[in-house]
């Protein structure tokens, strides 16, 4: 299973990967958790699990998993109610929740949101993260890493943090900020990407390693300026103290599962909203990263949820935090010029290993520093040319990105997603409600000519309507459906109402075509079958004089024509003989001299069975008389025995004698029809 996974032949571009995901993730893990009022801890865990085991099971070439913020709302209301250890519960059986969704393949909606969405979703986190990140620079640390929602834990907002960081100012980290901001700048020359040598070291790993070094020095000074320079440990990475001081044994907490903990519904309705949640904001963040993605590879939505699902699962056993695919480590992989999933893989190693082996060396590393990082991710996943284009080329997509946009800014990730989805749709609904059929209607001559397009659902009937009532009264109209393929009841209703009552009503000459396999199933059936027996009865009847005088090398010729015309009659009127088309094709020649007179006698009659159906009882009669006649039945015996006969020994066209045995069965069942039957 994992033969295609574990691939070291992109190492030189994938560790380095691996490591500056690391370095994004690590704070944003003990963020997350700390913003969800969980161990810092958990955050890990759920870090771990989404690097190891769910890139493992996960088809995303890029796509790296973790704790989320965008459920940090969800896991505190969990934690307060039920407890740790009942939260962990509901966190294993969303796992289970979200496996099953794969399984049944519900992963097919994420290829349902548009790109206007997507896009303005990826403009979003990366302003959100921009601005999230400003007070870390500036030495204020209050607000948990990670955090991305515009209402803070700390009780501000994402502007008003802002605000408050410039009274508050720490000296060190704004230095540390701006000699990280310069370095990482300093990578991004072309010059620099260019020389082989400085390409071997991650410029994240170094503006840590400097900034860590910076921020001692600061503490070596001494003075003034090492007093108001240095950083205490409330603005470096916190980890665990169980992780310091190698108490290994209080940091794991196992789920309650208890029989009071299974009875509990309040555990299902949170693994259900957890499972729920999860999954659309992974399927989110699935698409934004195959739209970073630069060779546009598309991930397998089921196959995702299903590796989210075990990684749940075994976050819930262990302790963790509830995962999601996150859009700014899967960015932050791209950009770092990895190459396949094992980027991913790595940094969960580096995760593992970084906690347990050198918690005390990380714990050196400045939030400022690590906002550099994040402030210059977030710059590349804003691309303001690109929502610039989109208005210049289709205002609607570009006022949805905008939108999406400051949805996102103002509340959460999924609030604003969902803001941008509504106005997306609201889009795309005028657009079908504009487009599912065209009119015309001709004043002067006074003629109108609707035609529907392949779909018409109900979201067209208050345009539908609206046309039929501005049709003029004696107009000439012609609706056609020939092209359509499905076509809701709402706009079936609205057509049979105007054919029946408004067309009458209005003396308005009406044409419907196309509209047969649109009627209801016992009309449609009854229709059809009672014209293709009428049909067939007719022709026979007229070829019965011609087959009689025929000699036996004629005979087949005349079958010929006869099948021609009655294929070519009922195939002027009705879908189920297109499959025969390859041999009965007129290709615009008339092949007997009957073609033409069939055409307009048959034209007339379809009429008069569409207008009347089976309830006109003289034209059924009429019909009755006529099959019945002993001399009719004779004719459709004898040619049923001469055409297999026939077929026995030269082998007809396979499509030509199907087609005849399908008339020859409808017209063998006249005998068992009666006018109660037909009636009903």
């Amino acid at each position: 299973m994992f033969k295609n996974k574990i691939n070291i032949s992109y190492l030189k571009n994938d560790l380095p990967a691996g490591l500056v995901v690391w370095l994004v993730a690590l704070p944003l893990c003990l963020g997350i958790a700390q913003g969800s009022e969980a161990d810092p801890f958990a955050g890990i865990i759920a870090g771990i699990i989404g690097g190891l085991v769910v890139t493992l099971f996960s088809g995303s070439r890029f796509g790296v998993s973790g704790p989320a913020a965008g459920l940090i709302t969800i896991v505190v209301t969990a934690i307060h109610d039920l407890g740790y250890e009942a939260f962990l519960l509901a966190v294993v059986l969303s796992g289970v929740i979200q496996f099953l969704l794969g399984l049944f393949r519900l992963g097919v909606v994420g290829y349902f949101i548009p790109t206007s969405v997507i896009n303005g979703m990826l403009a979003a986190i990366g302003i959100t993260l921009i601005l999230k990140q400003i007070p870390h620079a500036l030495g204020v640390d209050s607000d948990p890493e990670g955090e991305m929602a515009f209402d803070q834990v700390d009780g501000e907002n994402t502007f008003s943090e802002i605000f408050l960081s410039f009274d508050n100012l720490a000296l060190g980290a704004l230095l540390i900020f701006l000699v990280s901001m310069i370095i990482l700048l300093v990578w991004e020359l072309p010059a620099v990407k260019k020389n082989s040598k400085l390409k071997l070291l991650p410029a994240s790993l170094l503006v840590v390693v400097v900034g860590s070094l910076l921020n001692q020095l600061f503490g070596s000074v001494g003075g003034n300026f090492g007093e108001m320079t240095f950083l205490g440990s409330s603005h470096l990475v916190n980890l665990p103290d169980a992780l310091t001081t190698g108490d290994y044994k209080n940091l794991l907490v196992t789920p309650d599962f208890s029989m009071e903990a299974f009875s509990n519904k309040e555990i299902y309705v949170y693994a259900v909203t957890l499972a729920l949640v999860a999954s659309i904001e992974t399927l989110l963040c699935l698409e934004a990263t195959d739209k970073l993605d630069p060779d546009k590879n598309i991930s397998p939505t089921n196959k995702e949820l299903k590796a989210q699902g075990i990684g749940n699962f075994l976050s819930g056993l262990l302790g963790g935090l509830p995962i999601t695919m996150v859009i700014v480590r899967s960015s932050a992989n791209i950009n770092a010029n990895a190459k396949s999933p094992m980027s991913a893989f790595y940094h969960g190693v580096f995760l593992l290993l970084g906690v347990f082996l050198f918690p005390t060396v990380l714990e050196y590393i400045p939030l400022s520093s690590l906002a550099a990082i994040l402030i210059i991710i977030g710059f590349k996943l804003v691309k303001i040319k690109n929502v610039i284009s989109q208005f210049k080329t289709d205002w609607e997509n570009g006022l949805v990105i905008v939108i999406t946009i400051i949805a996102v800014l103002l509340t959460d990730l999924l609030s604003g997603v969902g803001i941008g989805f509504v106005l997306a749709m609201f889009f795309l609904l005028r657009k079908n409600y504009e487009l599912a059929f065209i009119s015309h209607i001709d004043t002067e001559n006074n003629k109108a000519v609707i035609s529907f397009a392949q779909i018409v659902s109900f979201l067209n009937k208050g345009a539908l309507m609206q046309t039929l009532q501005d049709i003029p009264n004696g107009c000439k109209v012609k609706i056609s459906a020939k092209k359509c393929h499905t076509m809701s009841s709402e706009i079936q209703e609205v057509i049979t109402d105007f054919r029946d009552i408004s067309s009458k009503k209005n003396n308005i000459d009406l044409e419907l075509i196309g509209f047969d396999k649109f009627l209801s199933v016992n009309e449609t059936s009854s229709n059809k079958r009672f014209f293709l027996n009428a049909t067939t009865i007719l022709i026979l009847n007229r070829y019965q004089t011609e087959i009689k005088s025929a000699s036996n090398k004629e005979t087949i010729t005349v079958y010929n024509q006869m099948l021609k015309d009655i294929f070519f009659v009922n195939n002027l009127f009705y879908d189920d003989y297109k499959s025969f088309r390859n041999s009965f094709y007129y290709k615009g020649t008339i092949l007997t001299k009957n073609t033409n007179q069939l055409k307009k006698e048959f034209s007339k009659f379809h009429k008069t069975v569409v207008d009347n159906t089976i309830s006109n009882d003289e034209l059924y009669q009429e019909w009755m008389s006529l099959s019945n006649d002993d001399q009719i039945q004779k004719i459709i015996a004898y040619t049923n025995n001469q055409i297999i006969d026939f077929n026995n020994e030269n082998s007809l066209d396979k499509d030509y004698f199907k087609f005849w045995e399908i008339i020859h069965e409808s017209v063998s069942d006249i005998s068992d029809f009666s006018t109660k039957e037909f009636n009903d």
